[in-house]
């Protein structure tokens, strides 16, 4: 993970988003504060979910049809929208990215993630979860994706893949 940086850098804020005032102040690394109306803007991390869909002894990676990271792998999944569960957001992120239905979903494990986007960069905690395709003949790359391969765990090349929380998840060898 990169070093703490300014909130307001980091969110690449000028304007308070209340009165427009340019009398900001970062307040530690999880907050901007107006000094003119007192408005606070917490920055919370993000929640994303990710799933290695599971196919004999090898798992389904994705290839990033935008950026961040276009052209790297990637595992499927996505950020999860307001008043979504975790579950929600990883069965609708499938089958928009791989048109795929899941079953035997299971947690795995939770890593923290720097989400570089148009200028601005999002902290988020991503949930990982494990998981078998209902009919893996349905499976079409589309939305978020280019491309998808199959791949055995140990012939990933960390270097290919683009987020640093999948590259912990996988060295950590849950799979």
């Amino acid at each position: 993970m990169e070093n703490t940086q300014n909130i307001i850098q980091r969110l690449n804020f000028t304007y308070c988003p209340k009165c427009s005032s340019q009398n900001l102040i970062s307040r530690g690394n999880k907050a901007i504060s107006c000094k003119d109306c007192d408005y606070i803007l917490y920055q919370n991390n993000a929640a994303a979910v990710a799933v290695f869909i599971r196919q004999e002894d090898k798992i389904v990676l994705t290839r990033r049809a935008r950026d961040p990271q276009k052209g790297m792998l990637d595992t499927p999944g996505g950020f999860v929208d307001p008043f979504e569960s975790l579950e929600e957001a990883l069965h609708r992120e499938i089958k928009e990215e791989l048109n795929l239905q899941l079953t035997e979903v299971k947690y795995l494990t939770s890593a923290p993630n720097i989400y570089h986007y148009r200028g601005v960069t999002y902290l988020t905690t991503d949930c990982f979860f494990t998981a078998r395709a209902i009919d893996f003949n349905q499976i079409k790359a589309a939305d978020d994706v280019c491309d998808y391969i199959l791949i055995k765990p140990a012939d990933i090349n960390p270097e290919l893949v683009a987020f640093e929380s999948v590259r912990s998840v996988l060295k950590q060898n849950l799979l």
